[in-house]
């Protein structure tokens, strides 16, 4: 449903409120529970329904129906799930680098790698900014890299490394 608001110009719709309508539902309010600012609170939050004419909501109302809009709209746009996807397929790069590392090389190029790896970020962001520029070992997380993300182009090893 989509709303529209504007300046008051006479054409609007609103459905009239008759001041004795109004004054019958505080002071059935007030006869039931004594105290009048609670009949004003309660007007407020929980609205009104006139004898002929449509229910008016209350605050209570249109707070419901924000958190049913928020929660649709988060339904639909669920970024978390995209995030995590993203994270576990940078997880597996690094992973995968590590197991070509620990199998391929030794001494103190494995050493200088394993650093290398140590020095890149824990969380999404990092791992991707860092990833963009490391220098693979493993050609197959090369080019798995290269669809994590459309911007993470990582560029050729430059020493003769593979095995």
């Amino acid at each position: 449903m989509l709303h529209r608001y504007s300046r008051w110009d006479g054409t609007q719709a609103i459905p009239d409120l008759d001041a004795d309508d109004v004054l019958d539902e505080i002071a059935d309010d007030v006869l039931g529970y004594g105290d009048l600012r609670t009949a004003l609170q309660r007007l407020l939050q929980q609205g009104m329904k006139p004898p002929e004419g449509q229910r008016m909501p209350g605050l209570k109302d249109l707070l419901d129906k924000l958190r049913q809009q928020r929660q649709q709209r988060m339904q639909r746009y669920d970024l978390g799930s995209s995030l995590e996807d993203i994270a576990k397929k940078l997880d597996d790069v690094v992973k995968t680098e590590r197991q070509g590392i620990e199998r391929d090389l030794q001494g103190r190029e494995r050493d200088r790698r394993r650093q290398a790896l140590e020095q890149i970020p824990p969380d999404a962001a990092g791992r991707l900014r860092e990833l963009q520029n490391y220098d693979f070992h493993d050609e197959q997380r090369r080019r798995s890299s290269r669809t994590s993300s459309p911007r993470c182009a990582p560029r050729p090893c430059s020493r003769s490394c593979r095995a």
